[in-house]
């Protein structure tokens, strides 16, 4: 009897590009069918060209243009360089910023996206930037340590201090020891049972007396729960990750609002606001909350009910109108790019239908009291920025502020 052996070759898998990945290239729009902020992804030639232009450029280029080898960071700008290809850790409770090269900030390092969540990501590098690349690199030298890591085949780089240590908590876990209760998790909105307060900041202050936290905000800082000025039903509470950074860093604040023995826990990575639009009885439905960003004012709401995140875009936003099945708000003061890149504003109205999660909206020409206002004939601004023209359906020219 012959026995027949059906050997299959199974390529070994890999997953150095991070497929699963939970990775925003650009901002947060989920329902415009172009992402207003999703940048042009520079080659390193054009990267090195673009940042050459900057109005500051440090030691990057004390010895000429840098030689691109591949397209990762110039070898002239590391000081060392360690291989990894290994699993760790990504702790992005607070959003990660990704940048196209290994330098803090969207004017140095060319902002790409953000990683959101707890989650594994496959690292390729470990770098260490040269002296003197930059503002954030000077004052705060723990800023040319970097890891890089492979998305869709594209390299992109975050900072090393996003890959937290292993017994470092997240809030989700804090929250979780300071109630006793299962914390559900809705973007950065956690909710939950019977949170004590004098535990919650016990643990908070635990992390201001680590000497990574004393190091990175020049000095110790202890908690404070207070009552938020625009609604004195919710408190605030001095955030552990959040932070705003000028000449130096100062902790931000996060949210807190109680109904019995519940809680809603908002914790925003930057400065903001937060607004509760509708309740049942003296429990949140719809929360909005805003993100002062260096660039832009980010707009956001949650639907508790549909365990959803929504962006509501950049700018002022005025709703004006509200139910749990649908919303309609404008945007004054939208940022938008072209596809080559270029900034710009607008104004738009908008229309969403939370059941089908359909969204309607219209491009609102800018006025002549806009400063930088100009307009273009529509055909050609459609080319330009590749948006949708469904939106532009009774314009004949499109004006916005450059």
């Amino acid at each position: 009897m012959k026995i027949l052996f059906l050997f299959i070759l199974i390529a070994p898998i890999t997953y150095a590009d991070n497929d699963k990945l939970d990775f925003h290239l650009g901002g947060f729009d989920y329902f415009y069918e172009v992402d207003e902020d999703k940048p042009k992804r520079l080659s390193c030639e054009e990267f090195v060209q673009w940042r050459s232009e900057k109005w500051q450029t440090y030691s990057l280029y004390e010895n000429g243009f840098p030689e691109c080898q591949s397209e990762e960071v110039p070898d002239a700008w590391v000081e060392s360089k360690k291989s990894i290809n290994s699993f760790k850790v990504i702790k992005c409770d607070i959003p990660c910023t990704v940048y196209r090269m290994p330098f803090k900030g969207s004017e140095s390092g060319y902002y790409m996206g953000h990683i959101r969540s707890t989650q594994e990501i496959y690292i390729k590098d470990e770098i260490k930037t040269i002296e003197n690349a930059g503002w954030a690199e000077i004052a705060y030298p723990w800023y040319r340590e970097w890891y890089s890591f492979e998305y869709k085949g594209d390299i992109y780089y975050t900072t090393k201090a996003n890959i937290e240590e292993a017994d470092k908590l997240t809030t989700q876990q804090i929250l979780e020891i300071c109630s006793g209760s299962e914390i559900n998790v809705i973007d950065i909105l956690y909710t939950g049972e019977n949170l004590d307060k004098d535990c919650l900041t016990k643990e908070f202050n635990k992390v201001f007396k680590t000497q990574k936290k004393i190091d990175w905000l020049g000095e110790e800082y202890q908690v404070e729960i207070k009552d938020y000025e625009s609604n004195q039903e919710i408190k605030t509470i001095t955030s552990i990750w959040g932070d705003t950074c000028a000449e130096k860093c100062i902790p931000t604040k996060d949210w807190i609002y109680e109904a019995g023995n519940k809680f809603w826990y908002l914790a925003p990575y930057t400065d903001g606001a937060v607004d509760i639009l509708m309740y049942d009885s003296k429990e949140p439905l719809i929360i909005k909350y805003v993100l002062y960003t260096s660039t832009a004012v980010r707009n956001n709401l949650i639907h508790i009910p549909n365990q959803k995140l929504y962006s509501l875009g950049s700018g002022d936003v005025e709703i004006l109108d509200i139910d749990l099945n649908q919303m309609q708000w404008t945007n004054n003061g939208r940022k938008t790019y072209f596809l080559e890149g270029g900034a710009h504003w607008y104004n738009s109205k908008s229309n969403l239908n939370f059941e089908n999660e359909t969204l309607e909206w219209e491009w609102i020409n800018t006025s002549d009291s806009y400063r930088g206002n100009q307009c273009m004939e529509k055909e050609r601004y459609l080319e330009l920025s590749g948006m949708d023209k469904n939106a532009f359906i009774n314009l004949e020219e499109v004006c916005y502020a450059y």
